[in-house]
């Protein structure tokens, strides 16, 4: 049985099959010289913990709301919610571990660093890679609206049927939606934060999300998922925050720069699929009306 290391480019065969000493002692340093190059990247002890969070979406997952699978697949953070690529853990948690915001002047963008190389990205980039949509993706329209306020958002949210007290953010809880907007919130929340625990709260940033969808508005969420990168990095999170993001950004460097390693055999990024939601106990039925503006994109 051949033994493949995950950390190195190449698979070696098990001593017993090589029958010519010199060859065994040459491929064991070029095992070892690859072996310590991915040790200077990143020691597999500093590797964060890499939890569900940020999954890929699939229409086919089972939901008491299948009108919804039918909204996300016209609207256009379908891409957004769907797109993944394999690609090393290696890098994936080497550009998290380096990940460093900037602002000079108007321009913020991210920084990271894939092998040896470092890569950077504006918005305008971060929004084109992951599948957003531009600001002039709907007719006649040149800019994206401005986001609500969060007593705004939280205004919109009771007004679909929210049953419970919603005077702040924090108060929020998907238990008092209705399931069709419960099924909604809950396949955003966890296709597109890079949080790993309470997916039955919203951040600020989902809010906006959710009340986007639900509204239709024009709103710039690649921007949403922009300042998220900046604001868990700041809070020094414990696990491995968006791998699905980054697997899909990291590839965009490694066609800029041949010279970075493909590590073919690499243990890749876990894939977390999005299979079914598991909805509370007294839920309400799934019969509700849809307002003008979600129908539309049925």
């Amino acid at each position: 049985m051949r033994s493949v290391s995950k950390m190195a480019d190449y698979e070696f065969p098990d001593t017993e099959t090589l029958e010519i000493p010199h060859v065994l002692s040459v491929r064991t340093s070029v095992y070892q010289a690859h072996l310590e190059a991915d040790k200077q990247l990143l020691q597999t002890g500093l590797f964060l913990e890499q939890r569900a969070n940020n999954v890929a979406y699939s229409i086919y997952a089972k939901t008491r709301a299948p009108v919804i699978a039918e909204i996300l697949k016209h609207h256009s953070l379908y891409s957004a919610l769907t797109k993944e690529v394999a690609v090393p853990l290696l890098y994936v948690q080497q550009a998290w571990k380096l990940l460093e915001f900037h602002e000079t002047g108007e321009r913020s963008y991210l920084t990271t660093k894939v092998d040896h190389f470092t890569i950077s990205f504006g918005l305008n980039k971060f929004r084109h890679l992951l599948g957003f949509s531009s600001a002039t993706s709907r007719p006649d329209t040149v800019q994206f609206e401005p986001f609500d306020s969060i007593e705004e958002a939280l205004a919109s949210v009771r007004s679909i049927g929210y049953d419970g007290a919603l005077h702040a953010g924090s108060s929020f809880n998907k238990s008092h939606l209705p399931i069709t907007y419960n099924t909604l919130f809950t396949i955003l929340n966890r296709c597109l934060t890079g949080k790993k625990t309470a997916h039955d709260t919203a951040t600020h940033s989902m809010m906006l999300f959710f009340q986007g969808v639900l509204f239709n508005r024009h709103y710039d969420y690649a921007a949403l998922i922009f300042y998220d990168f900046k604001d868990l990095k700041a809070k020094n999170v414990n696990h491995l925050a968006y791998p699905r993001f980054l697997s899909i950004l990291i590839p965009s460097a490694m066609e800029q720069n041949p010279d970075i390693p493909r590590r073919l055999s690499s243990v890749k990024v876990k894939s977390f699929p999005f299979q079914s939601i598991r909805y509370p106990p007294t839920a309400f039925p799934p019969e509700v009306q849809l307002f003008d503006e979600l129908s539309r994109l049925c």
